[in-house]
C-alpha cells in the first residue's frame, strides 16, 4: 500500500522516490528481500544552484514559507546544528528539542547546551528512560519502521513531545554515508556495496522516519538535507566532499562553510553507548525471535554528479 494515501504529513518533496517490492512509497516489510528496497533521486542534474550554506538556508526559508510553521528543531550535532543557525540568522520562528537517553555522555548535552546559549535560544530536554524504551518505545517504533538503529527506533520519543502545532525538523538525509567510524558496529553497506559502484548508497533508514510520521498523522520535514534538488546538487558537487565508495564523507564541505559550529564532526547521538546498543537489539531480538527481520537494506542511486 502507498503510506501517501491517507494524504501526507510528512513533507516529502516530489524528487525522492522508492518502492518497496514493486509497490511505490510502501512500508519495509518484516522479511523483505535482498535489494527489494529501490530509491531514488528524481533531480534535473542541470538546474542551478548555490554553494551549499545558500541551499540550506534556502531551504530552511522555504520549510516556513510553505508551513507558517514554528519550526521544532531536533537538535543532536553537526547536521540539526546547521539548520538551528540559518532559522535563527534568517529570523524564522523556531524552537530547539534534544533527547537525553538514560545513560548519555554528558558532554553531548553540553554541546547542545552551548549552541542554545550561544543561539539565544530555550532548549527543551525530553527525558528517554531505560523502562519507557525497553518496555514499550523500541517496539512500538519498530513495527512501523521495521530498524534496529537505535537512533531511529529511539527518536520517536522526542516527536511525541512536540506539540502538534509545531513542525517537526530533522537534520537527517545528509548524503554523507557508510562512514560508521566510532559506532559499535560495523557499517551495513560493507559487503554490499564495493569502491567501483558509483552513485549515493541509501539504506531503508532514509524512509524510517516517513513511515513513522504517516503512521502517527504528524507534520514534519524528517530528511532535511535532502529536502531539495538544489541542496543535494550542491552538496554533491561540491569540490571538498570525499567519494569512496561506499563512504561518502562531507567533513570537509562542513568546516568550510560553517566554520562556527559547536559539533565539528559528525556525530552519533548513540557513541559508545555499547552496553545500550546491544541491550535494545537484545531486547528487539527477543519480541521478533518469530520473525525474520532487516537491519538495512541499501539501495544504489545513479550519481548527482554534473561531470558525468
Amino acid at each position: 500500500m502507498n503510506i501517501y494515501s491517507i494524504g501526507k504529513f510528512d513533507i516529502i518533496p516530489d524528487h525522492i522516490w522508492w518502492s518497496v517490492e514493486g509497490v511505490d512509497y510502501a512500508p519495509i516489510q518484516p522479511s523483505l528481500s535482498q535489494f527489494a528496497y529501490k530509491f531514488n533521486y528524481n533531480i534535473d542534474k542541470n538546474i542551478s544552484f548555490g554553494n551549499p550554506r545558500q541551499e540550506v538556508d534556502r531551504a530552511v526559508a522555504k520549510l516556513y514559507a510553505d508551513t507558517n510553521k514554528t519550526l521544532a528543531i531536533c537538535l543532536s550535532g553537526r547536521d540539526s546544528e546547521v539548520i538551528a543557525r540559518s532559522a535563527a540568522q534568517q529570523s524564522i520562528p523556531y524552537k530547539l528539542y534534544f533527547l537525553r537517553f538514560w545513560g548519555m555522555e554528558e558532554s553531548q548535552v553540553t554541546n547542545v547546551k552551548t549552541v542554545a546559549k550561544e543561539l539565544n535560544q530555550d532548549l527543551t530536554l525530553v527525558e528517554l528512560t531505560r523502562e519507557y524504551c525497553l518496555d514499550e518505545l523500541i517496539q512500538k517504533s519498530f513495527e512501523v519502521m521495521v530498524q534496529y538503529a537505535a537512533s531511529y527506533l529511539c527518536m520517536p520519543a522526542i516527536f511525541e513531545q512536540i506539540p502538534e502545532d509545531e513542525l517537526i525538523v530533522v537534520g537527517n538525509g545528509d548524503i554523507a554515508q557508510g562512514d560508521f567510524t566510532g559506532l559499535p558496529y560495523k557499517s551495513p553497506l560493507l559487503g554490499f556495496l564495493h569502491p567501483s559502484d558509483r552513485g549515493i548508497p541509501i539504506l531503508t533508514s532514509e524512509i524510517a522516519y516517513r513511515l513513522w510520521a504517516q503512521k502517527n498523522r504528524r507534520h514534519g520535514q524528517f530528511y532535511f538535507w535532502s529536502s531539495t534538488p538544489e541542496l543535494l546538487l550542491s552538496m554533491y558537487n561540491d569540490p571538498d566532499i570525499d567519494i569512496q565508495m561506499p563512504v561518502i564523507r562531507t567533513n570537509k564541505v562542513f568546516t568550510r562553510y560553517w566554520p562556527e559550529l559547536t559539533f565539528k564532526e559528525k556525530s552519533f547521538t548513540w557513541t559508545n553507548q555499547i552496553e545500550n546498543h546491544t541491550e535494545i537489539r537484545t531486547r528487539l531480538w527477543q519480541l521478533n525471535k518469530h520473525r525474520h527481520s532487516v537491519f538495512a537494506t541499501p539501495a544504489l542511486i545513479p550519481e548527482l554528479s554534473l561531470k558525468i
